[in-house]
């Protein structure tokens, strides 16, 4: 192995997260402050480590992989992961007031259910932990064996001493600051490859993306149906992938949050972020389809390595992949080490001199036995799913129970998960071969057995009202005052004031609105002149005038007579106008277009302008309802059933990202010049309060 650019790159990149890592858990003393933090994490922490945890090395391998292999029938599939997110953050969170500040998932059991619930959450939890582990030191000994030429077991051995190093010294504070820069370096290798592939697949074939999603793997009709197959076994991968997941990792990302109000809106940016990160992923194996469906699927990582890995790109990707696995393996390592020491150890009398250096010490020994799961011949998925079929189906059930409301006595508990662990070892003895993995079907007899042994031996307990329902009750009493207002706004509706609040207050605004609409019409026109014959223009004719003869009017207005200016005349007109001319016509002309690349760039125009021009709120309904009309419209003039959609070419993709991105900054920007206002008028508040005490 010779020392090169991406060598140095990559051991840069490791020593950066090493030193992150030990500064930040420099102030570790006791095993709360291992497990916990502190609980004083910002909001982006919190989102950074959520999504770094949650996607693996092994991530970009399976998804690139299994779309290559099995088309929408996955990408469809892993988007439950979304949904197990959204689940988390607005299902859960708001009723988990009581766990923050738990040390573990198994305190919380033990807590709730005793010693023997705890030490079974402690094993399953450890064993899960494990299987993550293994795989993500698998997938890094790949790429350091593809990059840096190591053979045999070396990779791996390296790869644990790195990742444990940092995570076992510094508990979870170094896990979520090394969190964050690993985030940011696989949150950008996604669309960087996305990139790089699809500038080689247009610009080395002829790709259309129409024909690309005709092809029986991409093609979502092929999906479609209740009597199709195909429909139900995505259908059931979509829900195994939608089983809500506390996993030890995730229940610690709950508890180290300050609130749950933090907790929710953490989760919900995190699914937000997840669900565009696997959205990448599927996308870059659907162009290595096209690019050649002849590739070995369990290698496409490795040919991209090895076709688009310049000196630079090489590096990044490898860091990149690197940070995918790190984010997710120290944070088992952590969560695994303090189950083992808080909640299995302790609890048997199996103490040491500090409970925080035994955590240090077990961390070092799961990463042993971590690494020998991964040199078993074992596929990633198939990995994944074994070591997660003893913590979901046994510990999930009672715990998501608990956090909904229901409680219920040790001996139902205990029935329950023995069920679920019978339940799954026989499945994966006699059921495997079925296709549905062993984690579902554990999860409904876990369920089935707890609720029924509940309520046939008659325990105690059951349906319970949760103490901490503040955040829900002020959430109720806001969406009840949302709902007078609106109401109130419907009936006391005034067209005259409504008016007046959305038209300008001089002039020049209306005399540039009549401009714009001049020129986007010309554009229209010539735009329109290349596909249509002299009989539809002829038709067409009509509506130019009435558009032109409507933007002259804006255009002149400081001109006109006095009592033509009258406020409530102009002001409908205003309206009417913005309707009419930037989103009807705006989008009639588009279809009529066969969604041209000029009049889709005039369509956008138009809408940027009406977006600047009046409130979100009422773009919203305007765009609705103005696309709906001219769809109708269009098939009333055409004598057309269908709407014929040109991609043929990429452009029209790149035009709808650039009007979705553009919608975004528009929508936003109001909210962030209120808070920059608000915050000045905060500081100038301050500051005059300041020199009245002063002056006292």
């Amino acid at each position: 192995m010779n020392f090169n650019i991406d060598f140095g790159i990559f051991i840069g990149f490791l020593v950066l997260n090493l030193i992150v890592g030990l500064y930040h858990g420099r102030k570790v003393k006791t095993i709360e402050d291992y497990s916990l933090g502190g609980r004083n994490f910002s909001t982006g922490a919190l989102v950074s480590t959520i999504v770094a945890t949650w996607i693996g090395g092994d991530y970009l391998f399976i998804t690139i992989a299994e779309v290559y292999t099995t088309g929408l029938h996955y990408a469809i599939g892993c988007l439950g992961m979304v949904v197990c997110l959204l689940l988390n953050a607005y299902i859960f969170a708001p009723k988990m007031q009581e766990f923050l500040g738990s040390i573990s998932v198994a305190s919380a059991m033990g807590d709730l259910y005793g010693k023997h619930v705890r030490l079974i959450s402690a094993i399953g939890g450890v064993i899960a932990s494990a299987g993550f582990i293994a795989v993500q030191f698998k997938v890094f000994g790949y790429i350091l064996n593809d990059f840096l030429g190591l053979s045999g077991n070396y990779p791996i051995l390296l790869a644990a001493l790195v990742v444990v190093l940092y995570s076992s010294i510094g508990g979870i504070r170094s896990v979520a600051f090394t969190d964050a820069i690993q985030f940011f370096t696989f949150g950008v290798l996604i669309p960087v490859l996305g990139i790089i592939i699809w500038n080689d697949l247009t610009n080395t074939t002829s790709f259309s993306l129409v024909n690309a999603f005709n092809k029986p793997l991409f093609n979502y009709d092929e999906f479609l149906g209740f009597s199709n197959p195909k429909f139900w076994s995505v259908l059931l991968l979509f829900l195994l992938f939608s089983i809500p997941d506390l996993n030890p990792t995730m229940f610690q990302r709950v508890a180290i949050g300050r609130n749950v109000t933090q907790v929710k809106k953490a989760f919900g940016i995190s699914a937000l972020l997840l669900m565009m990160i696997l959205i990448g992923m599927s996308w870059i194996a659907f162009l290595l389809f096209n690019l050649d469906p002849n590739l070995e699927p369990q290698n496409l990582v490795q040919y991209i390595i090895n076709n688009y890995s310049h000196t630079g790109i090489k590096s990044f990707i490898m860091i990149g992949v690197v940070a995918m696995c790190m984010s997710t393996a120290d944070s088992n390592i952590n969560a695994s080490s303090v189950l083992l020491t808080h909640d299995f150890c302790y609890p048997l009398n199996l103490k040491f001199k500090s409970e925080l250096i035994l955590s240090k010490i077990i961390a070092a020994i799961i990463g042993g036995v971590s690494i020998y799961l991964a040199l078993l011949d074992y596929d990633l998925l198939p990995l994944v799913f074994m070591t997660q079929s003893f913590y979901i189906p046994i510990i999930d059930v009672p715990l998501i129970l608990a956090i909904l409301g229901f409680r219920s006595t040790t001996k139902s508990v205990l029935i329950g998960m023995g069920a679920g662990f019978v339940s799954v070892i026989l499945w994966r003895i006699y059921f495997m071969d079925t296709g549905v993995d062993s984690i579902l079907p554990g999860t409904v007899f876990n369920l089935i057995f707890f609720m029924g042994s509940h309520y046939i031996l008659k325990q105690k307990g059951g349906w319970v009202h949760k103490k901490n329902n503040q955040l829900l009750n002020s959430k109720l009493s806001i969406t009840y005052h949302k709902f007078q207002q609106l109401i109130y706004a419907i009936t006391t509706f005034n067209l005259k004031s409504f008016c007046k609040k959305n038209s300008p207050k001089n002039d020049l605004t209306y005399t540039s609105f009549g401009v714009f609409c001049i020129i986007s019409t010309v554009c229209t026109m010539y735009s329109l002149s290349h596909t249509m014959d002299s009989q539809n223009k002829l038709t067409i004719l009509p509506l130019y005038e009435i558009i032109l003869v409507l933007s002259v009017c804006f255009m002149t207005y400081p001109i006109w007579p006095l009592s033509l200016k009258k406020d409530l005349i102009i002001q409908i007109l205003w309206n009417i106008s913005i309707f009419f001319l930037l989103i009807f016509s705006s989008s009639f002309f588009l279809i009529l277009s066969t969604f041209s690349h000029l009049q889709f760039v005039v369509f956008i125009a138009n809408f940027i302008v009406a977006a600047i021009l009046t409130r979100w709120k009422l773009l919203f309904y305007m765009t609705t309802i103005g696309i709906y009309l001219s769809i109708i419209f269009f098939k009333y003039y055409a004598n057309i059933d269908n709407i014929i959609i040109n991609t043929s070419n990429a452009s029209l993709i790149i035009y709808t990202f650039l009007l979705i991105g553009t919608s975004i900054v528009i929508f936003f920007k109001p909210k962030q010049e209120f808070q920059e206002k608000t915050e000045q008028k905060s500081d100038y508040l301050s500051h005059k309060l300041d020199d009245q005490t002063i002056e006292l």
